[in-house]
């Protein structure tokens, strides 16, 4: 399956991530008789040719496999964690210096956390009237939500303007917040005792002829006070791509110590480190139902994501507050990732932050299975990510109708949903030797007419319309209304 997004000049809407944002629900109500679902056999080896909405009737009905929602929480819960570079205990001026998009899974009790560059350049929504201001790094949305520039006319200030800019360029859908200050982050690791970490590179954030031994991290293990872990996360001697390695390493550690069995003696510490020190909408029955699935969740249930380096580039800009600064900018036109077969969390991820993704299906019928499994679970957690479906390896016309029929007829009958068709591929002797050569298809062999139909496919998914529904902005209104 392939998640692909659209590239708008300094505004990255609806990035695929592999995100998303997002990742997730393992059972599927399978639409057929059977109560497996096994992943696709094949990915896409020919060419497209669209056909006509398919007429066949799918035969079989679903079965019931609904998993329970545990804690009496949401399905899923999006929090969007800051990390403030607030010195003082306030959050009245502070950049964001530390954004990760936070996916809770109440169903399959799991946690994933996905990092955004603090220096990406992007629209910041709602706030042309203070000083023209369009633009700016992505950490800056939070300062000027917050009180000391107070740009954002919101009750959810600095965070609120921070999850508006994302959904407004990712499409990430936010639920709630909770941002630290440097301060409250060092009492909460100090609470803790501290943590253990291993480094796989030392870190040193000295200046030339300095000697302070607190800005000096080896390779290896280390025991490190609130602090010194502080500092570890702020230090970025090797770049911000390195630092966010580094921080999900901190985080790592905070959660492994979090869920340690003898941290029920240091919950009045933790409380008191945090009362009062958090800005968060969390409120007490949410963090009530986070504390709940805590206790259920195992380490290696957590999961740290990143972008790859190589999908920006750094640039110089112009900017109405920080004058000439340097950012990053997308390296990329359109991003299209393969995220492979299943509902796995990582591939359920990009499907929900991409603008649209295509499910790819063979006329075997666990692949068909599948593809209709993909379907259900973007379906169930609502993602906004418009799908589509594409039928591999058919012997001809007819077999295309008809996998085409079951899986869409399926999705229109049980969901009330309908994705659109983007025709089936068959094997084609030049795509096979293009692979062998590792080059498009397009490129290798310009003329062919699959290449082109290629193309014709491409353009259509990049003529769709922006997508509207429930969004941040929506949800904050109907909010303000209700009150």
């Amino acid at each position: 399956m392939s998640s692909m997004n659209r590239y708008v000049p300094y505004r990255f809407r609806g990035m695929a991530l592999l995100l998303v944002c997002m990742i997730l629900l393992p059972a599927i109500i399978s639409c057929a008789a059977l109560g497996t679902v096994s992943a696709p056999t094949a990915t896409p080896t020919a060419s497209i040719t669209p056909t006509s909405t398919p007429t066949a009737t799918p035969t079989f009905t679903p079965t019931a496999a609904e998993r329970p929602v545990l804690c009496g929480g949401p399905p899923v819960m999006f929090i969007l964690l800051i990390g403030s570079d607030a010195r003082r205990d306030s959050y009245a001026i502070g950049l964001a210096d530390s954004i990760r998009l936070v996916r809770v899974d109440f169903v399959e009790p799991s946690i994933q956390l996905l990092a955004f560059q603090r220096d990406l350049y992007v629209e910041i929504p709602g706030i042309e009237s203070h000083n023209g201001i369009t633009h700016g790094k992505l950490n800056q949305a939070f300062l000027y939500g917050n009180p000391g520039y107070g740009y954002f006319d919101d009750p959810r200030l600095g965070p609120g303007l921070l999850a508006l800019t994302l959904e407004h360029n990712f499409g990430a859908h936010v639920d709630h917040y909770a941002a630290v200050n440097l301060q409250a982050f060092v009492r909460i690791v100090d609470a803790l005792d501290g943590i253990d970490i291993q480094l796989p590179h030392e870190v040193d954030g000295r200046v030339k002829g300095s000697k302070d031994p607190n800005l000096y991290f080896p390779a290896g293990d280390l025991h490190l006070s609130g602090y010194r872990t502080m500092l570890l996360a702020r230090m970025r001697p090797q770049g911000d791509f390195t630092r966010s390695e580094v921080q999900n390493l901190i985080l790592q550690a905070l959660a492994e110590e979090v869920l340690s069995p003898g941290v029920i003696t240091k919950l009045p510490e933790l409380v008191e480190a945090l009362y009062g020190s958090a800005q968060t909408d969390l409120d007490a029955a949410e963090a009530s139902q986070l504390l709940c699935l805590a206790a259920m969740l195992e380490p290696q249930k957590i999961e740290f994501l990143s972008f790859p380096e190589t999908l920006f580039k750094s640039e110089r800009v112009q900017d109405p507050v920080l004058g000439n600064t340097s950012i990053l900018a997308a390296n990329f036109d359109v991003l299209l990732i393969d995220t492979g077969a299943g509902v796995a969390p990582t591939v359920m991820h990009f499907v929900g932050l991409a603008s649209d993704a295509i499910v790819v299906a063979t006329p075997n019928l666990a692949s068909t299975l599948d593809a209709y499994g993909v379907i259900k679970v973007a379906h169930e957690l609502r993602l906004r990510t418009r799908l589509h479906v594409l039928v591999n390896e058919v012997e001809d016309q007819a077999q295309a109708a008809s996998v085409l029929g079951r899986i869409i007829g399926c999705a229109t009958r049980f969901l009330q949903i309908t994705p659109g068709e983007l025709g089936f591929l068959w094997r084609d002797p030049e795509f096979e030797v293009a692979n062998q050569h590792r080059r498009p298809l397009a490129l290798a062999y310009p003329e062919n007419a699959h290449a082109k139909r290629f193309l014709e496919i491409a353009a259509r998914l990049e003529e769709q319309p922006a997508r509207s529904g429930d969004t941040f902005t929506e949800r904050q209104s109907t909010h303000h209304a209700a009150a």
